[in-house]
């Protein structure tokens, strides 16, 4: 039985990876604080937090003995903090705030802690007993330093999973996506100025049938992705009640920086895949549709990712992971086209001509990939540097360690690529070269998908580079 790719990508990456819980927007302060005892009733709950919450996607509610207590409208305040006023005085007691946000990269996290307030005439009501007793306030030596005492991730249980697999599944169309325009722009472009007119009838049309094909799939993925993502991010954020309320979703697409990334996701993927449909009627000037689209994708993404979420070099980061998207495609998804597309109709033609075609698609593919993959690692170590800080933090968080992890398996890609030009691409002319080229070629579509299945991890786990964190 044979394994794909992917399949076996999750299985490494499931039996390697740490259980973490995905969050961002840690909880930094409040007041009051966490666990403490106060003596006067507070006028507001004020809670900061480690990334900058976006309004649309942050509560904060305040509960007593008796249930909930209202809160006066939540406003948000400079230094990533938000505030919400207390309507009424508070009896002495214990009290309950559970809050939930999320920052520029959309992803919920949520928790709670405790305060007490102790007045001279505070009361503790005893469940087995309608008798009341004086509460004598609680040593010092018992309030603990502040700390959430809960944390949530994306989402709870099997939804975690779920959401993996969806970012996965975005992360691969993606570099499908603009692998496909990248095949189209480097490969065919230079095969047709190398091999004869006949060899170019007879294969240029196919092989651009094809990859617009295949870039219809992908694009189509990232579409159905989206909207899967969009339903548990209003899961997350609503609760299962209103997950489906357009008034509610409406509001997170439009007021948040997460929703507005959304939309230029899905807006992008739709043109693509509507452009690679009509390529595939020999309608050749949509690919220049298609190249803007994915364009439009790739920074959509970086919209959403970590980049936005920074402290500082916010702009720059948007920028670089922008470049780092679109590189890593041209290098990883341009493989995927090469040996999905490139190469199986070269296997077609005839002897001579096959082996002439190959040469050219190999020699055309291993320039791009160093120059693409070259930009990818620039790119991706001045990300490193944004969202990491420091070189302890590599091993001494999840994140660094999953970033080592990906940077590992790039490498052994890396290395592979390497031996099919030194080793296989002049042995290229004979069935064991093309042996040769097909088994290294399935290592490095294989590790290629651990990459974005890893990726696919990292992006949801908090940086370490945040203050507080």
């Amino acid at each position: 039985m044979r394994i794909s790719a992917g399949t076996l990508a999750f299985v490494i990456v499931a039996a390697v990876l740490p259980s973490v819980a995905i969050a961002h927007g840690l909880l930094r302060s409040s007041s009051p604080a966490a666990n403490s005892v106060i003596r006067e009733s507070p006028r507001e709950l004020l809670l900061t937090f480690t990334e900058a919450p976006e309004r649309r996607f942050t509560t904060v509610r305040l509960f007593g003995t008796a249930g909930e207590i209202p809160l006066d409208s939540l406003r948000l305040l400079p230094g990533k903090s938000v505030a919400a006023r207390v309507e009424s005085s508070l009896i002495g007691g214990t009290y309950r705030v559970e809050w939930r946000t999320a920052g520029a990269d959309g992803h919920p996290v949520s928790g709670m802690f405790t305060f007490t307030l102790f007045l001279d005439t505070t009361f503790v009501q005893h469940s087995v007993s309608d008798s009341a007793v004086i509460a004598p306030p609680p040593s010092h030596a018992a309030i603990s330093p502040h700390a959430p005492l809960a944390l949530a991730g994306e989402s709870a249980g099997g939804l975690d999973a779920l959401a993996a697999i969806l970012r996965w599944l975005t992360l691969t169309g993606t570099v499908a996506t603009i692998g496909v325009i990248a095949f189209r722009a480097t490969v065919i472009a230079r095969v047709s100025l190398e091999v004869d007119r006949e060899i170019r009838t007879d294969y240029l049309p196919a092989a651009s049938v094809r990859a617009a094909s295949l870039g219809a799939i992908a694009s189509a993925t990232v579409v159905l992705s989206a909207l899967a993502r969009l339903f548990l991010q209003s899961r997350a954020m609503h609760g299962s009640e209103d997950v489906l309320d357009p008034g509610l979703m409406g509001m997170m697409l439009a007021d948040t920086a997460w929703g507005r990334g959304w939309i230029l996701h899905v807006v992008s993927a739709v043109v693509a895949f509507f452009a690679f449909l009509a390529v595939r009627r020999g309608r050749n000037g949509w690919w220049y549709i298609a190249g803007l689209a994915s364009l439009g994708i790739a920074v959509a993404l970086a919209m959403v990712s970590h980049a936005a979420a920074l402290p500082r070099l916010s702009g720059l980061s948007v920028v670089a992971n922008v470049i780092h998207v679109i590189a890593a495609s041209g290098w990883l998804g341009n493989l995927l086209v090469v040996f999905a597309v490139g190469l199986p109709l070269a296997w077609r033609l005839d002897r001579d001509d096959r082996w002439t075609v190959v040469r050219d698609i190999v020699n055309a593919f291993s320039p791009a990939a160093l120059a693409f993959g070259a930009t990818a690692g620039a790119t991706g170590v001045f990300m490193a540097w944004t969202h990491v800080g420091s070189v302890s933090a590599l091993t001494g968080t999840d994140y660094g360690r999953v970033l080592l992890l990906k940077v590992a398996l790039l490498s052994i890609t890396a290395l592979t690529g390497a031996y099919n030009w030194r080793r296989v691409r002049p042995a290229l002319g004979d069935v064991t070269g093309a042996a040769r080229l097909r088994s290294s070629a399935a290592v490095e579509l294989t590790v290629a998908a651990m990459v974005l299945a890893v990726t696919a991890v990292l992006v949801a786990l908090p940086m370490p580079n945040i203050p507080g964190m």
